[in-house]
């Protein structure tokens, strides 16, 4: 309850309600572990801003409580990000999409494996971390083989990670949509349904400093940290310690977010 208020309190003002404005379209249907079909809030090549709203929707939806939650941005150096079982991608080629970034939600909670939340991908949603690194990110083309010290995939090809605790990422996140702009002033993609996502501090756009994989940004703990593969599985793997450790403890809710959250800062 005391997370679900945090939330609120960060993203006042700044998010629409979670109706009918937002699913306009047909929204996006998943369904869950249970069997069930679930409608989701969706604007499709809005990643960032579904991520943000997907969030909110776990909250409220009692599925996660926002201290397990981190936004998860995926790219590289040549904003070509390899990225399997998307449902934009072809079948044949297993759902590949090379995405300039992509943005993905992903729980780490006590007593279980980190779970990944893509509502763009064709694997079960939620899937486990260790599943999405082996059928959608195709870890064995970056992880050097164990009888060479290089990868597969040339460097600049190589995915990286810049994961965001999802309190931070409520509160600061903001675009103004202009990247979606083309030169002509119309849209590259339909925006979503309701007006563009101002930051906290009253910033209108600051979605370039999330998708930049060259500065881990150490300095500023709201745009989070970069990640290699192995250290953004080592990174779940701790915070997923650090949940079982907490809740043996007793830790408060907002304690624990604030102790998940503070190794970005």
């Amino acid at each position: 309850e005391m997370v679900s208020t945090l939330y609120a309190e960060f993203a006042e003002g700044r998010l629409p309600p979670l109706g009918l404005p937002l699913v306009a379209g047909g929204g996006c249907l998943k369904q869950g572990p249970g069997g069930g079909w679930e409608r989701w809030p969706y604007s499709a090549f809005f990643c960032e801003e579904n991520a943000l709203l997907l969030c909110r929707a776990l909250v409220e939806r009692g599925r996660a409580p926002l201290h397990e939650l981190s936004v998860c941005f995926i790219s590289n150096e040549a904003r070509r990000a390899p990225v399997w079982c998307q449902t934009k991608g072809r079948p044949v080629a297993g759902g590949l999409v090379f995405w300039d970034y992509h943005v993905v939600v992903v729980q780490a909670a006590a007593g279980r494996d980190p779970l990944v939340w893509d509502l763009d991908s064709t694997l079960p949603f939620p899937c486990a971390l260790a599943r999405y690194a082996r059928e959608a990110l195709h870890e064995e083309l970056w992880l050097p083989a164990a009888d060479s010290r290089s990868s597969a995939l040339p460097p600049e090809l190589q995915p990286r990670f810049r994961v965001v605790p999802g309190a931070l990422f409520a509160r600061h996140f903001a675009s103004d949509r202009s990247h979606m702009r083309l030169a002509d002033g119309s849209w590259e993609a339909p925006p979503p349904p309701y007006p563009p996502v101002s930051g906290q501090d009253g910033v209108a756009m600051n979605l370039g400093r999330y998708t930049a994989m060259a500065d881990s940004s150490p300095l500023d703990g709201r745009f989070g940290r970069v990640f290699t593969f192995a250290g953004l599985a080592r990174q779940f793997e701790r915070l997923v310690r650090f949940e079982e450790g907490q809740r043996k403890s007793g830790g408060t809710p907002w304690r624990r977010r604030a102790a998940a959250t503070s190794w970005a800062r």
